[in-house]
């Protein structure tokens, strides 16, 4: 006896039920992309919360796919941040030091200039 095997792209589903399940989940992810730009950090991330928060529910293989996509995208980005952000770090890291040792060094002159100055006043009242 042959079993019925439904397919949908890829997706090959054993019972008419689980076939429908997919139908609704492709419905609402392609609603999802028509209405938002799943690529924009932001939009993904937002996404995910809700998936992960089951605002937004899918019953079956293909909806967990997505999410699965939205969960790349989501992590992606993420590295682009950290990324982004390592690289200001250093940046921001060298321009202290930078300043600390300009400062540094114009203390150690004034010093010097200083002890110079106080040194020729002894000198010369010592000659008086």
């Amino acid at each position: 006896m042959d079993e019925k095997i439904y397919k949908l792209g890829n997706y090959e589903f054993k019972t008419l039920r689980e076939y429908r399940q997919g139908q609704e989940d492709l419905e609402k992810i392609k609603y999802i992309t028509e209405q938002l730009d799943i690529y924009d950090p932001e939009v993904a991330l937002r996404l995910y919360n809700l998936m992960r928060s089951k605002k937004i529910r899918f019953k079956g293989e293909i909806g967990k796919s997505f999410f699965w996509c939205i969960s790349d995208i989501v992590a992606d980005s993420s590295m682009n941040m950290i990324e982004k952000e390592k690289g200001a770090d250093k940046e921001e890291a060298i321009r202290p030091i930078l300043e600390t040792n300009w400062q540094k060094i114009v203390g150690i002159a004034c010093i010097v200039i200083a002890v110079i100055c106080m040194g020729y006043y002894g000198f010369m009242e010592l000659q008086d």
